[in-house]
């Protein structure tokens, strides 16, 4: 039986209008799309304000004054779009960009390099069956080709035994960064083909009751 939910039909109605992009962006197309952007920027509007007054304005009323420096210096970004007062957004801006480089260097660094180092060297251990084993020591092998292969200031210095092995270990590499590739694009396609199996079933069984 087809739903009767309001809430269903035009979730199910927008849908269509979405893919109809599939045959040509239509007038149809454009609607949705403006009506998605519109919902969205309004959204992040009212979460805006909603953050601002619970952050800022309310300890700021409560005798908070230290509250005054985010919010001025939140005010002042919008002066770039004067163009003779632009220069203010930019303590702003720099204050903000430092800051987030900041936190963001420090969780990169622990998360994107020594974790992994760790993890890496960890797998040398001794592993609780053969094939557990094996995959640690080829894990290895490929961490240490595809590190080399990007070594391409390097020249004679590298170790004798890696400089002899480095053509070999460029081409490993080269399989192995493709794979990696190969295998990353898979999963986003397959993610996204389940994305539009879960819309297809709720058009059949939620709309049409199929």
């Amino acid at each position: 039986m087809i739903s009767l939910d309001v809430a269903i039909w035009v979730a199910a109605i927008f849908n269509l209008l979405q893919w109809s992009y599939l045959y040509k962006e239509t007038r149809f197309f454009r609607f949705s799309e403006h009506t998605f952007l519109g919902l969205s920027i309004a959204n992040v509007l009212v979460l805006a304000i909603v953050n601002i007054t619970s952050m800022a304005i309310n300890p700021l009323m409560k005798g908070q004054v230290t509250y005054v420096i985010p919010i001025v210096l939140g005010i002042s970004i919008w002066t770039i779009v004067w163009t003779k007062y632009a220069w203010v957004s930019r303590y702003a801006v720099s204050l903000l960009v430092g800051a987030v480089t900041g936190l963001s260097i420090r969780g990169y660094i622990k998360a994107n390099i020594v974790d992994q180092l760790i993890a890496t060297i960890q797998l040398a251990k001794a592993a609780p069956d053969a094939f557990k084993y094996l995959n640690n020591i080829l894990m290895i092998i490929f961490t240490i080709a595809t590190v080399v292969y990007f070594f391409f200031t390097t020249g004679t210095r590298l170790p004798a035994p890696l400089a002899r092995s480095r053509p070999a270990l460029e081409k490993l590499a080269r399989y192995v960064m493709m794979a990696a590739f190969g295998t990353v694009i898979g999963g986003d396609i397959f993610a996204r083909t389940a994305m539009m199996t879960a819309r297809v079933i709720f058009l059949l069984k939620q709309w049409l009751g199929l």
